[in-house]
């Protein structure tokens, strides 16, 4: 945002309880220090509440001066995004219901997009809430029970 990004992708995840964390990987290994906390390999990040995730140190395996940062939550990085930038959301993993409360809580419907690889997720999402901007991402595809490549009922961009 400092170089003047007029968009910015993220990628969200569930914690344990639900909790939308800003996190890539399924598991917590790659980018946080995990590892050297709870002495095992592959903890998933559904498997740790909000709270052990931010207590994580995921800055230092890209580099010392980055040593510290911490794995925010999905509603602390669209607070500091949105002011100056626009939130391009990708959602990895978690339901449609907690990202539309949070961006109606927040009074963000519209002003972020919403974007998935999991094309139901979408379907969910649009029939939950239907005035939210949705990418599908990956090779256009028909969803069982749908028209066109797009499965969201009244979509400008479904054939049909």
């Amino acid at each position: 945002m400092d170089a003047g990004a007029d968009l910015v992708e993220l990628d969200y995840r569930h914690t344990k309880e639900g909790v939308p964390v800003v996190i890539h990987d399924a598991e917590l290994d790659r980018t946080t220090d995990a590892f050297q906390r709870w002495k095992r390999r592959h903890v998933r990040v559904v498997a740790k509440t909000a709270a052990e995730i931010q207590c994580l140190d995921a800055g230092r395996w890209f580099g010392p001066r980055f040593a510290g940062a911490k794995v925010p939550l999905l509603t602390e990085a669209l607070d500091f995004i949105l002011p100056s930038s626009v939130a391009l959301i990708e959602r990895k993993a978690g339901d449609a219901a907690t990202c539309i409360r949070l961006l109606r809580e927040k009074g963000l419907v519209n002003r972020v997009i919403v974007q998935s690889f999991d094309w139901e997720f979408l379907r969910s999402f649009h029939r939950q809430e239907p005035a939210q901007v949705l990418g599908a991402l990956g090779p256009a595809r028909v969803l069982p029970g749908a028209e066109g490549p797009l499965a969201f009922p009244g979509n400008s961009m479904s054939r049909g």
